[in-house]
């Protein structure tokens, strides 16, 4: 269950280091899905270097009133390869992210990160579904009637 405090709010658990923008994209992205109405009830656990992310938040005080900061020193690097990220990057900001889910402290994860690495850590911390072998990502692509998914 999550906290009390959280109870009836969507928590994403971001991984702000992750992506070539990082950290900058991924906090303006959160206090752009803020200002959505459907995202109103949505709190932000965001894991990364504090010393970099505290002046961006700074600039965003509806997000800092929607978040907590949570320090991760590692970083997954986008060049580095899933064994060796599962094996190194045990207190990365990508991994913390993904055990916030599986305490259930946070209901989904995000990143922008190295993908390869974000699947494997995934599938071993949170597991599959049952008879789910492997994940998947999904993606959103316009069409003619709308948008479509694609997984």
């Amino acid at each position: 269950m999550l906290s009390k405090q959280k109870e009836g709010r969507i928590v994403l658990a971001i991984d702000a280091m992750g992506g070539d923008q990082a950290p900058n994209a991924a906090i303006e992205a959160a206090n752009l899905a803020l200002e959505d109405k459907s995202c109103k009830d949505v709190y932000f656990k965001i894991f990364g270097k504090k010393d970099k992310i505290i002046p961006l938040l700074k600039k965003f005080p509806k997000l800092i009133n929607s978040s907590e900061l949570i320090h991760a020193e590692q970083v997954v690097g986008n060049d580095e390869i899933p064994s060796s990220a599962i094996r190194n990057c045990k207190e990365s900001s990508m991994q913390m992210a993904i055990n916030a889910v599986k305490s259930q402290d946070a209901h989904a994860v995000v990143s922008a990160g190295n993908t390869g690495a974000l699947m494997a850590m995934s599938t071993i911390t949170l597991r599959t579904l049952p008879q789910i072998h492997r994940p998947a990502i999904i993606t959103f692509l316009p069409s003619e009637k709308g948008r479509v998914a694609v997984l």
